[in-house]
């Protein structure tokens, strides 16, 4: 019993140090709190306790072992050492994605386990090939010993290229825990000291109260922490009793722990009586709409072409015409003079593969429920796509696209001519440009008659960063000068493209320049994008100009998702039935945009997985962290960086946006529980 105490005692100590150091390296990142200190130091002070209590309980019988058997150190097991550790390295690795990302943790950190297992199996192989080979040849036993010295050497340019996006602060909240437990463990302890260990006992005994009741603390651990988010999901997944992704921890607010078929933003199934998402109600089917698509009337006028130009990875507020202060983008400035430019636009999704889809079919990502499944997600060929309908109106219709995902995906349907520069050496802006403007010569000289519509997607300036020298206008310190470099870059070769198009077709042109999302730079404790629903990558720009479009600035939000029943309005031609959202059509004429609210999905990469679900409606964003249970919401017009979480201060609209969102949800998951193949939707 004393060397369960002793442990306990211990173990507090070293956790309480651990989540200090977590305190602070999360305060390098965002603002921390006292509370947060306390939950944070509580929360690992718990988990060191009980990592210290079960040391002490094997201490004595590991001791016993150590004393009977002892290690034989050779030259043999030392290099036997060295090769497995470096197994166990590259098996860490291959689980990097999963543990030391500063993403979420993904699938990855489940084959750790395995990975463990095959890494222990070749240290024993290892341990008993070179202790034969000590003695039956030393020459070999040296071969062994360089190509172990070797393997870290030949790692190194991978190890560098990763780095980027290796968040080592994890490891040093892990090494305070070890190093402090290590220094600790055999001395004695002071009263003062132990005087101590029961306060962090109380701290760890008073942490989920800290977190469930302040969901503050919550918030900036899953947001800014190295360490404290990754425990609580730890945690709550161990209380999930029944597997269905929800725990009655954290405020999950698993309604039944032991029915994996009830729990918040399950699919609920319409009209069977059971409200299995703890809704309050069951579904109506009355809700779930059918889709048809009318027919075409005759065209009222002559067409203008379209050119649609979108821009990987482009964050509004890096253009000077939404007030950047470098001047990143002058031809588009000077090219949309007089253009409609919305202040407000929306992606639906912070990454491509998400984001497209909605854009060319009007529908939100989780519509598409025969596109799920991360790895396989290919539209049906039943689905009404924007180039379809174009092209079913009289329209030539061609892409130039510097990016996989069309031919992947079954994103060309309807298209007449497409070009992929799949390619990574072909994904430059000065051969996307070449291609556009050979294209849109092509079809000028053998269609002069029929109106085209050209959509040209640009990779630049998508991680990792590499503009041309003559493009590094802000130097080449930190990323953002990077981006913001190629930035300009893009934005040369977009001008040369609309220098073109102004001289081949001259005013008879309706033009879009848009991006798929933005990028982010640590403005909430994340970079690249794919991983929160911030306006950092969020919001995108969106500026159209050509005739009848009235030149203004457009404050109302407006989403991507509404693009096509936009173009098709505005074209007079009628849009497929049942498409998520309304055209804003009208604002490109000088009136309002529709107050309507939009909706925002994010996916844990790679899965299906769906994290954090948001909706905007005027200057109010509500966004809902589905992995942690964390409600945001944010007042655009007076907190533009998103800082201040009014969520709950003003009741009715929290309330109000909240049911919104859920009630989207809701639609959503029944939608795939009926109709797995997609119907309705």
């Amino acid at each position: 019993m004393s060397s369960l105490r002793d442990g306990l005692t211990r173990g507090l100590l070293a956790g309480a140090a651990s989540g200090l150091s977590d305190a602070a390296l999360t305060a390098l990142r965002g603002p921390v709190s006292p509370g947060f200190v306390l939950a944070s130091l509580g929360l690992f002070a718990l988990l060191g306790g009980a990592v210290g209590a079960l040391a002490g309980l094997l201490r004595a019988p590991v001791a016993r072992w150590w004393a009977r058997e002892g290690p034989q150190w050779d030259l043999g097991t030392l290099t036997a050492a060295l090769v497995s550790a470096e197994v166990l390295f590259a098996a860490v690795m291959l689980a990097a994605e999963g543990i030391f990302q500063r993403d979420t943790p993904s699938p990855a950190l489940d084959r750790l386990t395995p990975h463990l297992a095959v890494t222990g199996l070749a240290a024993a192989a290892a341990a008993r090939a070179a202790t034969f080979l000590t003695r039956v040849s030393p020459r070999a036993l040296r071969l062994l010993l360089a190509l172990a010295l070797l393997g870290p050497a030949l790692a190194v340019r991978p190890l560098l290229t990763a780095a980027a996006d290796v968040d080592v602060r994890f490891l040093v909240t892990g090494a305070a825990f070890a190093l402090t437990l290590g220094a600790i463990w055999r001395r004695p302890l002071p009263a003062p000291a132990r005087a101590l260990a029961v306060s962090c006992g109380l701290a760890a005994l008073a942490a989920p109260w800290m977190f469930l009741e302040h969901p503050e603390n919550r918030l900036l651990a899953a947001r800014y922490s190295p360490a404290a988010g990754r425990a609580m999901r730890t945690l709550a997944r161990l209380a999930d009793f029944d597997g269905d992704g929800f725990s009655p921890l954290w405020g999950e607010g698993d309604c039944a722990p032991f029915d994996p078929d009830l729990h918040p933003f399950a699919a609920d199934i319409p009209d069977d009586g059971i409200d299995q998402d703890c809704r309050g109600g069951d579904l109506r089917g009355a809700d779930i709409r059918p889709r048809h698509v009318p027919p075409l009337p005759a065209p009222p006028r002559a067409r203008p072409h379209v050119l649609l130009i979108s821009v990987d990875t482009l964050r509004a507020d890096h253009m000077e015409v939404y007030g950047y202060p470098r001047a990143t983008t002058p031809r588009l400035l000077e090219h949309f003079r007089g253009a409609a430019i919305f202040d407000r636009a929306l992606t639906v999704s912070p990454i491509t593969d998400r984001a497209l889809p909605s854009l060319l079919g009007g529908l939100y990502p989780s519509m598409y429920t025969e596109a799920l499944p991360y790895r396989e997600h290919v539209l049906a060929d039943r689905r009404i796509l924007l180039p379809e309908r174009l092209k079913d109106a009289g329209y030539s219709t061609s892409v130039i696209q510097s990016y996989h995902l069309f031919d992947d995906h079954n994103l060309v349907q309807g298209f007449d001519r497409v070009k992929i520069l799949s390619n990574a050496r072909l994904q430059d802006a000065r051969r996307t440009t070449r291609d556009a403007i050979g294209e849109l010569r092509h079809h000028l000289r053998t269609n002069p008659n029929t109106p085209l519509f050209l959509w040209v997607h640009y990779y630049e300036p998508h991680a990792r960063y590499t503009p041309p020298a003559s493009h590094r206008l802000w130097g080449d310190d930190d990323e953002i000068d990077l981006y913001d470099a190629e930035i300009h870059y893009v934005d040369a070769e977009i001008g040369r493209l609309l220098d073109a198009v102004d001289r081949l077709v001259q005013d008879d042109v309706l033009v879009l320049f848009t991006a798929d999302h933005g990028e982010e730079f640590l403005d909430h404790g994340k970079t690249r994008h794919g991983k929160t629903l911030y306006d950092e990558v969020i919001r995108v720009p969106l500026l159209v100009r050509g005739p009848g479009v009235a030149p203004r600035r457009i404050p109302g939000p407006v989403s991507l998702v509404a693009l096509m029943p936009t173009l098709l309005e505005w074209l007079e031609i009628p849009p497929p039935d049942g498409l998520a959202a309304p055209s804003f059509a009208d604002a490109l004429r000088g009136g309002p945009v529709p107050d309507v609210p939009w909706f925002l999905e994010q996916f844990r990469h790679g899965t299906d997985h769906v994290q954090k679900i948001g909706v905007v409606r005027g200057p109010i964003k509500l966004i809902l962290d589905l992995d942690n249970q964390i409600w945001e919401m944010y007042d655009r017009d007076h907190d533009p960086g998103e800082r201040d979480n009014i969520y709950g201060r003003n009741l009715a609209t929290s309330m109000a946006l909240r049911e919104l969102l859920l009630d989207h949800w809701s639609l959503l998951q029944a939608a795939r529980a009926l109709r797995p193949e997609g119907g309705a939707f």
